[in-house]
């Protein structure tokens, strides 16, 4: 969400199923949260926007997801997955919607520009790379760190050392 907002977003609207990681999503700028076990966030993006989202990502690459993601974009506007999508799902587009999809691999960056201008957003306290990380592995840990990874509460795990 970081990026939305040096892009110039002003209405950042996370979806997802744990309160926990919504809660997470307004330190990102998050200005509206959807459970979607709750409310139906192809309805409340629509009732939110009055036309559907401008940018659309799927982070997660779930069918049934992919396809909210599908629905929540505006036509005439993009969606962006990056999430791993089995590549034997399928997930209906239509054409002539006017939709714009991208698959994102592996961030799609280009590493000689982008690394350099995320590292300055960083110092800049634009980019809240610390608040992302929730648990700090050894290389030898690595199997604990994975384990962690099933924990709703843990966004993110992060290798800082050699052998512990």
């Amino acid at each position: 969400m970081d990026g939305a907002v040096v892009a110039g977003a002003a209405t950042l609207i996370a979806v997802d199923v744990a309160d926990n990681k919504l809660e997470k999503a307004k330190l990102f700028w998050a200005t509206h949260t959807i459970n979607s076990t709750i409310t139906d966030p192809v309805a409340e993006v629509q009732r939110i926007t009055g036309r559907g989202a401008v940018g659309a990502f799927d982070l997660v690459g779930i069918p049934a997801v992919t396809q909210e993601v599908v629905d929540i974009a505006r036509p005439g506007e993009g969606l962006c997955c990056t999430g791993i999508l089995d590549p034997t799902a399928t997930v209906p587009i239509l054409i002539g919607a006017g939709k714009c999809f991208r698959d994102v691999d592996m961030g799609s960056t280009t590493p000689k520009h982008d690394i350099p201008l995320h590292a300055n957003l960083y110092l800049q306290g634009r980019f809240r790379l610390d608040e992302l990380i929730s648990k700090e592995v050894a290389v030898d840990e690595i199997d604990a760190g994975c384990d962690a990874l099933h924990d709703p509460a843990v966004t993110r795990v992060v290798i800082t050392g050699g052998l512990g």
